[in-house]
């Protein structure tokens, strides 16, 4: 009856292979028990397989910790001694903001780089007034500071309503 438990990934070996430590088995424990948090049982040296199973969805991690890793013991090699365990800790911290939500959207530092990084429709050429857009005549190019580019097929066949520059973004009061 007691539901407040967390279930972690382990593997009994001290230290596992990597080959042996089948880290996929974390997002199988999600799918199975939804309700519980799920972890890993840390026995491999370092931290680069805890740091994995951070990003693949663990909350929790256990991991031997010690003073020294040439004491005696099986436990001692496979563990961090306090500067390692505190910058394992801290990539931890990193990844869970790094990893972010699942909802695919621009970052705030993106925003200010939105005109820059995207495309808009431009002219190849200079295109004179009553001239029809053609793939000869017109591209796609950054920044986006004009017509965005999925107008491109809509706008083919269509005419300048004024003179267009090389280089020049479209705007829709250039086509009729």
């Amino acid at each position: 009856g007691n539901n407040q438990i967390a279930i972690l990934h382990c593997v009994a070996t001290y230290p596992p292979e990597d080959s042996d430590v089948n880290l996929n088995n974390i997002k199988t424990l999600m799918s199975i028990y939804p309700e519980y948090p799920i972890g890993f049982s840390d026995h491999t040296l370092g931290s680069t397989i805890p740091l994995a199973a951070v990003s693949l969805g663990a909350c929790l991690i256990e991991k031997h910790f010690t003073l020294d890793k040439t004491m005696d013991g099986p436990d001692h090699k496979a563990s961090l001694e306090p500067d390692e365990l505190k910058a394992m800790v801290s990539a931890i911290r990193n990844i869970e903001v790094a990893l972010g939500s699942s909802i695919k959207k621009p970052s705030k530092s993106e925003l200010p780089n939105k005109e820059v990084a995207r495309k808009s429709i431009v002219a190849k050429k200079n295109i004179k007034k009553g001239e029809s857009f053609t793939s000869e005549n017109i591209r796609s190019l950054r920044p986006g500071l004009g017509l965005h580019p999925k107008y491109y097929y809509e706008i083919l066949g269509k005419t300048a309503t004024q003179n267009i520059d090389k280089g020049e973004p479209l705007k829709w009061n250039f086509i009729k």
